[in-house]
């Protein structure tokens, strides 16, 4: 098993965070921590609402459900994927098994352009390797940050965290002037919550806490659906003629 460094005060506050509001929750309080949780949890439905309604506003006829359903379950295979390789390589750097670490990270990059194919399938080629090229910058970002928090460099960590906003700031400026039906910021609250699961599961790891990391999974598994159905619903309103 390699060595991690013991979490500083400032370590572990995504973490912090998402354990503090599953504690308050279930004792009835309200820290600081859970207003702060609670504040990205109304940014996440507001981005859904966002999206689940400002199709109309484009003269589209209505696309078919089932086909919808058909979208909708196969982005919620790729990107349930990411998190499965992702997880993975998380576990597997835990534990110093480097082989099945770097296998996992292969992965999850041949992942990320599977997911830009499926982008490209709507938007075009060079659209779907562009968005492929931003999808696996979010997964480097993670190994980065990952990496940083097993050996103890908070300042490596910072760094790796702010690539990661920047990178989820592209992918919604990306998916917004592609799609009307997804406004600036919709997507962006869906990743921001997005990356607080993966760092949450990421210092569960670091503390060798996995029954924790294990209700990390939990939530991060229900949440990357919210972003494939928000997704396939964006893009079945604004392409409604393929989805007869």
């Amino acid at each position: 098993m390699v060595a991690v460094r013991g979490a500083g005060p400032a370590d572990g506050l995504a973490l912090r965070r998402w354990e503090s509001e599953r504690t308050d929750a279930a004792a009835g309080g309200e820290s600081e921590h859970r207003r702060v949780g609670m504040k990205t949890t109304v940014g996440v439905l507001l981005a859904c609402v966002l999206i689940g309604s400002s199709g109309a506003a484009f003269g589209q006829g209505a696309p078919r459900p089932e086909k919808v359903a058909e979208l909708r379950m196969t982005l919620r295979d790729l990107l349930v994927e990411h998190i499965q390789w992702s997880r993975m390589l998380v576990v597997a750097s835990r534990a110093g098994q480097g082989a099945l670490a770097r296998v996992a990270q292969t992965r999850a990059l041949a992942n990320a352009r599977a997911i830009g194919e499926a982008v490209g399938s709507f938007y075009g080629k060079e659209a779907g390797q562009k968005f492929g090229d931003l999808f696996s910058a979010h997964n480097r970002a993670v190994k980065e940050y990952m990496e940083a928090t097993f050996s103890g460099r908070t300042a490596s960590k910072r760094a790796a965290a702010e690539r990661a906003t920047s990178n989820a700031r592209e992918i919604d400026g990306f998916l917004s002037r592609a799609n009307p039906n997804l406004p600036k910021g919709a997507v962006l609250n869906l990743l921001v919550a997005h990356w607080i699961h993966h760092t949450a599961q990421i210092e569960a790891a670091a503390k060798g806490d996995w029954a924790l990391e294990a209700r990390v999974w939990d939530d991060m598994r229900r949440h990357i659906y919210t972003i494939a159905d928000a997704l396939a619903e964006a893009i079945g309103k604004q392409f409604a003629e393929k989805f007869q």
